[in-house]
């Protein structure tokens, strides 16, 4: 169940929040599925052709998928040449650039392959429904990468 709730920041600013959201109903266990190749394949046309319409702009990025699965796009990045970074604590196999943890800006920064002088394109598919506050998760994202770029991508389900 949604309800969204809202409130005021100390800054004026507004957030919205699932007043629902219950973490203990997300079950990261060996019976959850990350693949799906088709969803998979789709994801990697809109995220290739998206970093192509940015590397004219910023040549030297690095993408960090939050929530990366078990590293399918990790892995095409590094395929094509791109430095990538993959956090997500349903990993079955880690690996130089794969985090078996959720992501956080200290375990980024402590990663051996992390650019501090790259800019930061964070990927995130499917994500937000499995955060408490996603409005406060991506305000601490521009708070700790002012310059970063954010790219979303979720499924709508709908019923008739």
């Amino acid at each position: 169940m949604v309800r969204l709730s809202s409130f005021v920041g100390p800054g004026n600013e507004g957030y919205l929040f699932n007043r629902e959201f219950d973490a203990t109903k997300i079950r990261y266990d060996s019976s959850y599925c990350t693949d799906n190749q088709f969803h998979e394949e789709i994801s990697w046309i809109n995220i290739k052709n998206f970093l192509k319409q940015l590397k004219d702009d910023f040549p030297h990025f690095q993408v960090i998928d939050i929530g990366c699965g078990q590293g399918e796009i990790v892995s095409k990045c590094q395929e094509v040449g791109i430095n990538s970074i993959g956090f997500d604590p349903t990993l079955r196999r880690p690996s130089p650039n794969l985090v078996k943890q959720y992501y956080t800006a200290e375990a980024l920064r402590a990663h051996e392959v992390y650019d501090s002088t790259a800019r930061h394109i964070f990927v995130m598919r499917c994500v937000l429904p499995h955060i408490a506050n996603p409005l406060e998760f991506i305000n601490d994202l521009f708070n700790e990468f002012p310059d970063c770029i954010v790219y979303f991508e979720f499924k709508i389900l709908a019923t008739l």
